[in-house]
């Protein structure tokens, strides 16, 4: 008997593509894929289920198609794109609901992935130069991304103790740029002039660990570290550097100015 898989977030840029490698995989035996809008990549063997953005049908589904892995990638790490509320249904309450449904009474579920983001570790001044899975954050988080992402790796972490017989991994994804992906950077980078904070030029961090584990921490990157200002040149684009006060006028304190920069991509 192969694998039975649930992926969520299938219609987003990494769940089409984790989906699309699965279909390749002869070890899978069925492929059942969430989401609540229409897939962007042409899938085959997938079964599609439409839902709504806190996945209210997981556990029903889950008893039904008996899978043995879950894979969770739907979870928004660009804050500009929604309201705090719509955030916090997706990403905190979607994945209650997902661990919910793999820790009911015979759950089949012994695999699950969740798609987490280096903005966990946040953006400090005092921040070390070179993050590891393990590096604390020097600062409590205060972005509604940043809380709402760190509430989420609290459950999972919380999941994992409670189910041991459940192998749990959790990926930190960083930012990538690519033709096919639309991020803060690359929105950014493809400006004529592209906005910064004066002052700032934070360190933008690109790695791989592997650290096996009942919970399993990875980042799926490279291996380097790069400066927005160095990328800037290697894009062919001029920076203009605005005060912190021009950027936020309410908040002019280090922190304000550091989540803009969380905002404008570039603090993850």
């Amino acid at each position: 008997m192969g694998r039975r898989i649930l992926l969520t977030g299938l219609d987003t840029f990494w769940g089409g593509r984790v989906a699309a490698a699965l279909e390749r995989d002869t070890d899978v035996e069925m492929l059942l894929g969430m989401g609540t809008g229409t897939p962007s990549v042409e899938l085959e063997r997938t079964e599609y289920v439409r839902a709504d953005s806190s996945y209210s049908l997981l556990s029903r589904i889950v008893q039904a198609t008996h899978v043995d892995t879950i894979v969770h990638t739907f979870l928004v790490v660009d804050s500009s794109s929604m309201s705090g509320r719509a955030l916090h249904e997706i990403n905190v309450i979607g994945t209650m609901n997902l661990l919910a449904a793999a820790a009911a009474p015979g759950s089949s579920v012994r695999h699950v992935v969740v798609k987490s983001s280096s903005l966990v570790y946040g953006a400090h001044p005092a921040d070390p130069a070179w993050f590891t899975e393990d590096t604390p954050r020097s600062r409590p988080a205060r972005s509604r991304l940043e809380r709402s992402l760190t509430e989420v790796e609290s459950y999972v972490r919380d999941f994992a103790e409670e189910n041991p017989a459940v192998t749990v991994s959790l990926l930190r994804f960083a930012n990538v740029l690519g033709r096919e992906i639309t991020t803060p950077i690359s929105r950014n980078l493809a400006r004529g002039v592209m906005p910064c904070i004066g002052g700032f030029d934070p360190l933008i961090q690109d790695f791989r660990r592997m650290a096996p584990a009942h919970l399993t921490v990875l980042h799926p990157t490279g291996d380097r570290t790069a400066y927005p200002a160095r990328s800037t040149r290697h894009a062919g684009r001029a920076r203009d550097a605005a005060p912190i006060r021009a950027w936020d006028r309410h908040d002019t304190t280090e922190g304000g100015g550091l989540r803009i920069l969380d905002h404008l991509g570039w603090g993850g």
